[in-house]
């Protein structure tokens, strides 16, 4: 199934925000980003389709993402996965923060190093 554009979406890694500028060029307007790098973050603001956007570690090696359970109708982490080392963690943490029922689309190139 689909997420409705007005329903939250985490962008996870969000980096300089390419896939936000996508999303909300596809109608998602309620956009939250998180990545490790607070420079990026700078980038994305600068893009203004975030509502939200916060220095987060995706492994929570300084504990969990700070978002409530079931706080997002879907997750998108593109070109993130593949610098990742704890699987488990962060897919803890995106069961934890999207809704039951939400969606999660993620790509992982596990031969890039």
């Amino acid at each position: 199934g689909a997420v409705p554009a007005g329903l939250p979406i985490l962008d996870a890694g969000c980096g300089t925000g390419l896939s936000g500028e996508a999303l909300h060029d596809a109608g998602f307007e309620r956009l939250v980003g998180v990545d490790v790098s607070s420079a990026s973050l700078e980038v994305c603001k600068q893009k203004g389709v975030y509502s939200d956007l916060q220095v987060c570690d995706l492994e929570c090696a300084d504990g969990p993402m700070p978002f409530a359970d079931d706080s997002f109708a879907g997750l998108v982490c593109v070109g993130v996965l593949s610098y990742v080392q704890r699987f488990d963690k962060v897919f803890r943490e995106w069961q934890r923060v999207v809704a039951p029922g939400g969606l999660v689309v993620f790509t992982h190139r596990p031969a890039l190093w």
